[in-house]
């Protein structure tokens, strides 16, 4: 792997919890399956966000 791809590599982190649990948290290689899951634990009445990691930095995603 090189350098370039190493520092444009992106990992989506989803944290979900209940009301009253402790979060919990997971992680998908890609936007698309990040996106489903969350949508899916939506559904299943969980509150979620999702991050975007990469080299560079961390960031709350609107997914």
């Amino acid at each position: 792997m090189t350098r370039y791809q190493i520092e444009t590599m992106a990992r989506y982190q989803i944290v979900y919890i209940k009301e009253g649990c402790v979060p919990l948290t997971t992680w998908k290689d890609s936007a698309e399956a990040a996106h489903e899951l969350a949508d899916s634990l939506r559904e299943s009445g969980y509150a979620v966000d999702v991050w975007v990691h990469t080299a560079q930095s961390a960031k709350k995603t609107e997914l």
